[in-house]
Formats: C-alpha cells, structure tokens, sequence
C-alpha cells in the first residue's frame, strides 16, 4: 500500500507541469468572440465591459469612456498591463472578405502560411511605421493554427527622441475570425521570464466552437488575397492599448498615444489595402448556413 501510495504521489509531481492554467493565473471570457486566456494574476486586465468606477483607473490616471472608445474604434477586446517590464499585451478580433474566405488557418497549406508572411515583410506599411520583423513560425496551439511573429518597432515621442518598440504577434484565423495576440515591451528587448509567461498563456487560449468551412470559402490563397491578409497582420501589430496612454498620465502629460506612431502615422483599420471589404466587428459565432463541412480526419492539430 505504501509503495502504490508513493508511486501515486510520483505521478502527481510529474503531472504538474503539463496542467493547462496554474492557480497563480487568472481566467478570462469574452462572450463576444468566443475567445478564452488565462494571464498572470499580477497582470492588471481591462476589456471592454470596464466600469466607470473601477478603481484600478486611479492608479493609470484614465477614464473608462475613454478606454471602451480606444477598444472599439481598434477592436480590441482584452489589454492585460504588465508593469515591471513596462508592456502590455493586446488582443484584437476583427473580420473582412478576405478573411471570410480563408476561413480557418487550419486548412491552409504551408505554403499559404509563408505567403502570408511574406506580404507582411514585403508591404509598404512595413517600412512606413518602423517594422522589423524576424523569422516567423508555424504553431498549432489547442483548436487554431497561428503564425507566431517576433517584431521591432522604432517609434517617436512628441519631442523627437526615438526608441524601439519590441514585440510577439501570435495570429490566427478561425471561422472567419481574424484573432491577434500581441506583446508589446517599452522598456528594452523582451526578457525571458516575460516572452515564457507570454507564451504559457497564448497556450491557454480557447474557443467557444470550431466552425465547419463553408462552401464559399477558397481553396486556393492567391497573391491579392495574401496582400489584404498581410495589411491586417500589420495593423495589428502596430495597435497599441492604452499602456502608452497610461505612462503619459503618469508623466502628468495630456499627449495622445497616437503621438508615439512612427514617421507615417499607423493606418487606420479601413485603410488597409485589402482584397475584400474593410475590417469589421467580428462575426457572430452561429454555423454559416452554406456548409461543406470539414472532411473526417481533418480536425485541428493540437500541440
């Protein structure tokens, strides 16, 4: 009995590094987008259902109205504050034609993934806002397949004095969702204990339903297509929330986060060239009526 007893125990401790959400972390749901994350209970969050009195707003020195007015107009749905590192991370949600028709990033081959990307280092919105980004990788994380992007930015204060912005971009497409996950660090390259604890909860991430492909979605991606997909990759990426916005507050200064763009201010959402229409409000998550759904044995990977 007591050899079974400790072989259990033994199990346990081997066990406790695969479990999916330490208690050290927080849950959280947006009913929205069907999307789940848990963070590091240290990480102050904010969404969009933010309270006009929440008391966390003194310590920013922010208005609630105002922060549900930057998350809508940049559709973003989560903005989890780190403070030592002094970084943010960023969850947006949008959706347009281009990435109603490619549906779910599960589906797509190799191939589509680097055209991707590609269109992101090739576009002129790259070089125009101070982007730099590194090699990607492909992760198939839980129900979604994301392209994983490393990124340097150079921004400008009001008073001229350049510094570099550094960042991870996790992104997806999934039942034609465009899902953005983004870190970004202002204070120095991203140290590790800070990229693991990142990564861990990106882990994490959940949705609500995976979708079955409909039969209106493309087979093929093309270049036009690529394009439009990339320019929604970049824009993402150069969304901040309001950890800027914050810092000014603290520095006593009414300055705007826009102030901190790069040499050509960040296009808006509905300037991006695109193959379809404008980003959007993300679909609502019922089954699309003109189903062909995915083949058996075609489900998601898991990691």
């Amino acid at each position: 009995m007591k050899k079974f007893t400790l072989a259990l125990a033994m199990l346990l401790v081997l066990m406790l590094p695969c479990l999916p959400v330490s208690a050290a972390n927080q849950q959280y749901h947006v009913d929205e987008i069907g999307f789940s994350i848990a963070f590091p209970a240290e990480w102050t969050v904010f969404d969009r259902n933010l309270a006009d009195d929440d008391p966390r707003l003194d310590d920013y020195g922010l208005k609630a109205e105002d922060i549900r007015q930057l998350y809508t107009a940049n559709n973003i749905y989560l903005n989890a504050l780190i403070d030592s590192p002094f970084s943010e991370v960023v969850v947006m949600t949008t959706t347009d034609r281009s990435i109603r028709s490619l549906w779910d990033l599960n589906l797509r081959s190799d191939q589509d993934i680097e055209d991707i990307f590609t269109a992101v280092v090739d576009s002129d919105l790259t070089e125009a806002n101070g982007l730099t980004y590194e090699p990607y990788q492909k992760c198939s994380i839980g129900q979604a397949v994301y392209i994983r992007m490393p990124f340097s930015r150079m921004v400008t204060d009001v008073d001229g004095n350049e510094s570099s912005v550094y960042g991870v971009q996790y992104y997806t497409i999934l039942n034609g969702n465009a899902y953005s996950i983004t870190l970004h660090s202002y204070e120095g390259p991203i140290d590790e204990e800070l990229l693991a604890a990142f990564d861990a909860s990106v882990k994490t991430v959940t949705f609500d339903s995976v979708q079955p492909k409909p039969a209106s979605a493309l087979g093929t991606l093309g270049k036009v297509l690529a394009i439009g997909i990339g320019a929604g990759v970049l824009i993402a990426a150069i969304v901040c929330g309001i950890v800027l916005v914050a810092r000014k507050s603290r520095q006593k200064s009414a300055v705007p986060y826009t102030a901190y763009d790069a040499g050509a201010a960040a296009p808006q959402a509905s300037q991006a060239p695109q193959a379809g229409d404008a980003p959007q409000q993300p679909a609502p998550f019922a089954a699309p009526e003109d189903t062909a759904g995915r083949p058996e044995g075609d489900a998601p990977q898991g990691s």
